[in-house]
């Protein structure tokens, strides 16, 4: 009887704590097909309901300096890259998408762009395009580089040699973003929006 007990009490206490950590742990998104995006050929995919779609590269445009009410006190002007049309042309329906990557064999390993440099990354939406600051300008100081505010928290996962998964760590609010790598300070990469 005591033996009973004991087994019942040892089963409770594991659904229990098992209970306990799936409600800690916040909802993934579920990411399958692995071995369906290492059959694919090299390159950024993102999973819909009919598979991986793959995605165009874009560029940006050019870029524009910002200067504000603070340009005549001597403070450095900001820049924005700028990416043409208001929306990307990628629409994306999931507010967490999975990102796959496949990697070409032949490209080098260059630091800064590497597929452990990739970024998702937020841009402003105007009326006839969309802005990315890379540098910023204030009376103290002077930031270079994408500005962290608009830097996506996200987890790269590797499913074989030289493909991955990217997907940020929270739902994305609706807008346009850009998946760049460190080193290209968003001169390239892969737009989308999410609706």
């Amino acid at each position: 009887m005591k033996m009973e007990i004991a087994r019942t009490s040892r089963l409770a206490l594991l659904l229990i704590s098992a209970t306990l950590a799936a409600q800690q742990e916040p909802p993934s998104p579920s990411v399958s097909g692995g071995s369906d995006l290492e059959a694919l050929s090299h390159g950024v995919y993102y999973q819909s309901a009919q598979g991986w779609k793959k995605l165009d590269g874009s560029s940006s445009s050019g870029f524009k300096t910002t200067h504000g009410a603070s340009a005549l006190a001597g403070v450095p002007p900001g820049v924005v890259r700028l990416y043409p049309g208001p929306e990307a042309a990628s629409r994306l329906e999931s507010r967490r998408p999975v990102f796959g990557i496949r990697e070409d064999a032949a490209r080098p390993d260059v630091p800064g762009l590497t597929v452990r440099d990739l970024l998702i990354v937020r841009m402003a939406k105007k009326k006839d395009h969309r802005e990315l600051e890379v540098m910023e300008g204030s009376f103290a100081s002077q930031r270079v580089g994408l500005n962290s505010k608009d830097i996506v928290e996200a987890t790269l996962t590797t499913v074989s040699d030289r493909t991955f998964t990217l997907v940020p760590k929270n739902d994305l609010a609706r807008g346009e973003y850009v998946l760049t790598l460190r080193g290209a300070n968003g001169t390239v990469g892969y737009d989308f929006g999410v609706r």
